[in-house]
């Protein structure tokens, strides 16, 4: 029964992103790259998988990587990656959410690499950190990059710009969280303006669910 409700809120999932992104993630082919920064338990990464994409997915989160292990059973094609998506090769802290010791699995898509997120507290687990700007240059051509990371989106997007990290990214797929996070409202529209003056404006969209 669980694997079958996780397959319907898969489908679900899918069949309500924004009508343009549908349409993209619809496209996916056998050989397309998509990197999933941020993939939790690895919902959207089946997603892509299911297209038959070959997916790199980050996730620094132990107990959320043990799930995405899992998918790796499943799909020849999936490299999950126990690791932060950061702007530098080294170590981060991942602090959890506040209710982390009630279910960890459950709580784990609010941990956050920023200390100043509302709902997380001064636990944390320290995980290795990939400069991303370097890990994209591995790629002649990646199809979707998506990033849903807990507010730490206001750090990693601007180096990303900055490092020319793009150029072979069709897609950036971004959800940003300053409508629960007010303080990020400010750095949130700094980063997109940022993004309107670069020569990558097109290939981002805001509204990944």
């Amino acid at each position: 029964m669980a694997v079958v409700i996780k397959f319907l809120r898969r489908k679900y999932f899918e069949a309500n992103l924004p009508k343009d992104i549908h349409s993209v993630v619809s496209d996916l082919k056998s050989g397309d790259v998509c990197i999933d920064v941020g993939a939790n338990v690895g919902m959207v990464s089946e997603i892509f998988l299911s297209k038959g994409a070959d997916v790199y997915a980050f996730e620094p989160h132990p107990d959320a990587f043990k799930k995405l292990l899992e998918v790796k059973k499943k799909y020849k094609n999936f490299i999950p990656l126990n690791q932060s998506a950061g702007i530098t090769n080294g170590k981060m802290r991942l602090f959890l959410h506040a209710f982390h010791l009630v279910n960890s699995i459950k709580y784990s898509t609010g941990s956050s690499l920023m200390a100043s997120k509302p709902n997380v507290v001064k636990d944390f687990v320290e995980s290795e950190s990939v400069c991303l700007s370097e890990f994209l240059t591995r790629f002649p051509r990646i199809r979707i990059l998506k990033i849903d990371i807990e507010g730490y989106e206001v750090e990693l997007i601007p180096h990303l710009i900055k490092t020319r990290a793009l150029s072979n990214v069709d897609h950036v797929f971004v959800e940003t969280h300053e409508k629960k996070w007010p303080d990020l409202a400010k750095i949130t529209a700094d980063m997109k303006q940022l993004v309107s003056e670069s020569p990558y404006k097109d290939q981002f969209r805001w509204d990944w669910p």
